[in-house]
């Protein structure tokens, strides 16, 4: 009787194992993931100060706005974006800035979520971004 406990208990732990280790993310695919969702994050920031403006909200609010849904996603007061003195209370220069910076992220997130190359996708990005960011992840604080 023990004989056969033995085995079948062997046999029980291994199929535990592989299920579990099945259900893991495979390396690398976890960053992956997050940076989807961080450039999805970005674009979603980048829309809601583009559509405040749109609305009429003073940019002071909607910049207030736009700092809480980047808080620790990006580098600087907005949330990645440049925006020279004469710019900063023209409404519409503004707002086309964020749709840009919105698309570009969002393009961003759909390179990777299609599984191209992170190296391809961050090229795209930092060429979608030229002029628009403070720094070549196209504001994104933390990338790897």
């Amino acid at each position: 009787m023990k004989r056969s406990i033995v085995p079948l208990a062997a046999w029980w732990l291994s199929g535990s194992v592989a299920l579990a280790l099945a259900g893991q993310e495979k390396p690398g695919q976890h960053g992956a993931q997050e940076e989807i969702a961080n450039h999805r994050r970005m674009a979603a920031a980048h829309q809601g100060a583009a559509e405040c403006l749109q609305a009429g909200t003073p940019p002071a609010s909607c910049l207030r706005a736009l700092e809480q849904a980047c808080k620790g996603l990006a580098a600087g007061r907005r949330c990645g974006m440049r925006v020279a003195k004469a710019e900063a209370e023209d409404t519409a220069i503004l707002r086309d800035k964020h749709l840009k910076m919105a698309a570009a992220h969002a393009a961003a997130a759909q390179c990777l979520a299609s599984g191209q190359d992170m190296a391809r996708c961050e090229k795209r990005l930092r060429q979608d971004c030229r002029g628009l960011s403070i720094n070549t992840h196209c504001g994104m604080r933390g990338h790897p």
